[in-house]
């Protein structure tokens, strides 16, 4: 059982320990280029390079999960105002027995 709160606490917590971390990786990497007079390569491809397409899919990704979103939430409101209803919001919670 995975508690949000702790998961969203250390998604926050990496978030903001990552660009320091990157940072720090680099520097040594810098170094060790410099020692050994060649690039450093992960498969084959340049640290920051792989470092800077993976940020760039995961922005990407974020994007297409957003507009997801919010077709889905506009999707929903043409389909409740196509039956005339009201727009879907979130249900209150009412005490059993009761009208209110």
């Amino acid at each position: 059982h995975v508690n949000h709160n702790e998961e969203a606490v250390v998604s926050t917590q990496s978030t903001g320990e990552l660009p320091k971390v990157e940072e720090s990786i680099q520097k040594q990497i810098a170094v060790w280029e410099k020692e050994n007079e060649r690039l450093f390569t992960v498969y084959g491809h340049k640290f920051t390079d792989l470092i800077n397409n993976q940020k760039e899919e995961l922005a990407q990704r974020k994007e297409q999960i957003k507009e997801n979103k919010v077709r889905a939430k506009e999707e929903a409101m043409q389909k409740d105002l196509a039956f005339g209803s009201t727009p879907a919001k979130t249900p209150k919670r009412r005490i059993a027995g009761t009208t209110i």
